[in-house]
């Protein structure tokens, strides 16, 4: 019996997003980096008013764009990948029926939920994986943990980054909020690229799982 859902179409979708979602963190990285600088030479004194007005203005236009397709991509890349997350958990409740398992809709909701979302996504991502792969198939990949560290790193070091970023009153915390952004941005990266590995792989686990048997099952119930 086929299961819910095909995932190759949604994965295809969501391992290009996530290649360009990893170019825009890249140019984010760059900016924050371009904004740091600038920091230094205020500070400095090094420019006239006018230089300093010419190159904020530079710096913000560029900022402006950098921070638009950063936004797209990165909505873009929460719908699919959430999409993707709700179809293979499907998948994995109908291969193998579990009360206590998470359900689809929270696998995708607890990235939402501030604290829970350190621990409970990775541990759904793990119960899709178990099931999918079921008891002679590959177990939870080691660099699976990696992928996640990656992650909590940069989620918490943004939302670090984005307090100090509000509420800079001097250099130095303009400077640490610069920083901060950098680190999130290149922690970013790799997060997604595993992530990346992990859909692919678990897109493969679905089309060679089966179904439990069942009665209903066998009478063509989907």
């Amino acid at each position: 019996m086929r299961l819910p859902y095909d995932l190759s179409k949604t994965a295809r979708v969501a391992t290009v997003l996530l290649l360009v979602y990893c170019v825009a963190e890249a140019a984010f990285a760059w900016h924050s980096y371009i904004l740091y600088g600038f920091y230094n030479v205020v500070e400095a004194g090094l420019l006239s008013n006018a230089e300093l007005d010419a190159e904020a203005a530079r710096i913000d236009g560029t900022g402006v764009l950098v921070a638009v397709v950063f936004l797209i991509v990165l909505i873009s890349c929460y719908i699919v990948s959430g999409m993707w997350i709700f179809r293979a958990s499907s998948n994995a409740q109908f291969v193998e029926p579990d009360p206590e398992a998470i359900r689809p809709g929270w696998a995708v909701g607890w990235f939402a939920i501030p604290f829970a979302n350190f621990v409970m996504p990775y541990k759904s991502m793990g119960q899709t994986w178990a099931r999918l792969a079921g008891r002679d198939g590959p177990s939870w990949p080691s660099w699976g943990i990696i992928w996640w560290v990656f992650w909590l790193i940069s989620t918490i070091v943004a939302g670090v980054g984005n307090r100090i970023n509000l509420s800079a009153e001097t250099f130095d915390q303009y400077r640490l909020g610069a920083t901060l952004d950098i680190i999130s941005s290149l922690a970013s990266i790799p997060a997604a690229i595993l992530f990346r590995k992990l859909i692919l792989e678990v897109t493969a686990l679905s089309a060679e799982a089966r179904p439990a048997s069942t009665p209903d099952l066998e009478e063509g119930h989907p």
